[in-house]
């Protein structure tokens, strides 16, 4: 990324967006500008862990505590993702246009890799790590849209931009809120082996049910918030003449409802299984009642950063509306520049 940004001061003199927007507009014929773009998206999808230069991520993400990793699934893999769009589509748009049928196949791969492994996962912080990866799948998506076309297609880029960046909002509450709730699993149970744990249903319904909503959520399911993106995204891509790219979208959402389902099924739903430990499942599960029972105040304190993302993951499924005005109007900076440029420009140059 640095010997990049070096690279493209050389080029244009400035590391002003608004001024690089303008200028490579004028310098598109003169200058490797389609080098610069290449560049930055490599080292964009290695910090976003996009295929294939994402075996990083789920080698890392499940080794600091929970509440750690759960800052880091929010946001920092987004970053990564935020970066490669703001430049490609904003910067460098012919260039991007050029790649767009390598974006598609790097976001398909990414969607069905990170599925895979979620499905194949024996403990539940790994699950979320491929979960993560899912997510930026669909999220770089939108780089693969066409800009224009006959028909609905001209209408591709903005909704799924706009789908794409409510993606984003959603995976960013969803994947810490998910963390969280995983961490309190892994306390309780002590343990975030799926092979070790079971009964957290029978002993906290509540908590439980929380965590069903967010596993529905991530995987796509209605009324939550991870549907109405889903709907931009397929929209977008059949609407752009790539069904192959929305059925991926399709598929490795169903694949990551199944993994979902099966990481309930062991950890939550079933009872202890018996070979776990020298204590007899009913024992096991008296010390986990014990551990829901003993933090007190402490626990009821704990409770409110995941009550207040479950809340905004219902929320946002249920009236969506006030979001997708935003991103579209987001999406609409993204695309056509000319009013930040203004802003930062001052309307003079």
């Amino acid at each position: 990324f640095l010997i990049t940004t070096g690279y493209l001061y050389g080029l244009f003199g400035t590391l002003n967006m608004a001024d690089i927007a303008e200028k490579a507009r004028v310098m598109e014929d003169t200058t490797p500008i389609f080098t610069l773009a290449v560049l930055y998206f490599v080292s964009f999808s290695m910090k976003a862990a996009a295929f294939p230069l994402q075996s990083w991520l789920p080698a890392s993400y499940h080794t600091p505590r929970f509440v750690t990793s759960a800052l880091f699934a929010g946001l920092l893999t987004k970053v990564g993702v935020y970066a490669a769009i703001r430049v490609l589509l904003m910067l460098f748009p012919p260039e991007r246009a050029e790649m767009a049928p390598l974006f598609a196949w790097v976001a398909a791969l990414t969607m069905i890799f990170g599925a895979l492994g979620a499905l194949a996962q024996s403990d539940l912080r790994r699950f979320l790590n491929y979960a993560v990866i899912v997510g930026i799948g669909n999220i770089m998506v939108a780089l693969a849209l066409p800009a224009a076309g006959p028909g609905e297609g001209g209408m591709a880029l903005s909704v799924g931009l706009s789908g794409a960046i409510l993606y984003a909002v959603h995976s960013i509450v969803v994947m810490t809120a998910l963390y969280l709730a995983a961490g309190v699993a892994a306390h309780l149970a002590g343990t975030s082996s799926l092979h070790e744990m079971g009964g957290l249903w029978r002993n906290n319904p509540l908590f439980a049910a929380l965590m069903l909503v967010l596993l529905f959520a991530v995987s796509g399911l209605p009324p939550f918030s991870g549907f109405w993106p889903k709907v931009a995204l397929v929209q977008a891509t059949i609407s752009g003449d790539l069904p192959w790219l929305a059925a991926s979208i399709l598929v490795s959402g169903f694949i990551l409802t199944i993994a979902s389902a099966r990481v309930f099924a062991l950890g939550f739903w079933r009872s202890l299984p018996a070979a776990v430990a020298a204590e007899t499942p009913a024992e096991r599960e008296a010390i986990v009642a014990e551990r829901f029972t003993a933090a007190g105040p402490e626990k009821a304190l704990s409770a409110i950063p995941l009550l207040a993302l479950c809340s905004f993951v219902v929320v946002a499924g249920v009236w969506p509306q006030w979001l997708l005005d935003l991103t579209d109007a987001a999406a609409g900076g993204i695309i056509d520049p000319a009013p930040y440029i203004a802003s930062v420009f001052g309307g003079v140059r």
